[in-house]
C-alpha cells in the first residue's frame, strides 16, 4: 500500500527554486534534482507530482 505525505502549500515551489538555484535545468533534470535534494522522500513522476513518504 502506497502511503501519501502531507507537505505545506509551497513546498514543491521552494523546491523548484533550490534545484534550479544550483545550475540552468529544464524539466526532467529539475525531477530529478527535487529527488537527489530530498533522498527520495520526494518522487515526482513525469506529468505530475505524487508526493510519496
Amino acid at each position: 500500500m502506497e502511503r501519501r505525505a502531507q507537505i505545506l502549500p509551497g513546498t514543491l515551489d521552494l523546491l523548484v527554486l533550490k534545484a534550479v538555484s544550483l545550475g540552468p535545468l529544464h524539466g526532467y533534470g529539475v525531477l530529478l534534482r527535487i529527488e537527489q535534494i530530498s533522498k527520495r522522500a520526494l518522487v515526482i513522476e513525469p506529468g505530475g507530482p505524487s508526493i510519496t513518504s
